[in-house]
């Protein structure tokens, strides 16, 4: 969170984002979304004995994407 700004692969899209720390609610909503499609991730958060972090890509708007070949079309 030091560095919160990044650039991701979408496609054959670049896309500048800012990541952020999801809390409450939304962590929440959007951690038994991740679950729901990857149940060992309850098992990870159960292990560690602390609630896992859920961060938030938000794209950046107003600035222009380049076409990059994409390596890894992972969502």
């Amino acid at each position: 969170m030091a560095n919160p700004q990044a650039t991701v692969e979408v496609g054959t899209e670049t896309v500048p984002v800012v990541a952020r720390l999801a809390e409450g609610a939304e962590r929440e909503r959007l951690w038994v979304k991740e679950v729901a499609l990857v149940p060992k991730f309850a098992e990870f958060e159960a292990a560690a004995g602390r609630q896992i972090p859920v961060v938030v890509l938000e794209r950046v708007h107003g600035h222009s994407s380049s076409s990059l070949a994409s390596t890894n079309d992972s969502a």
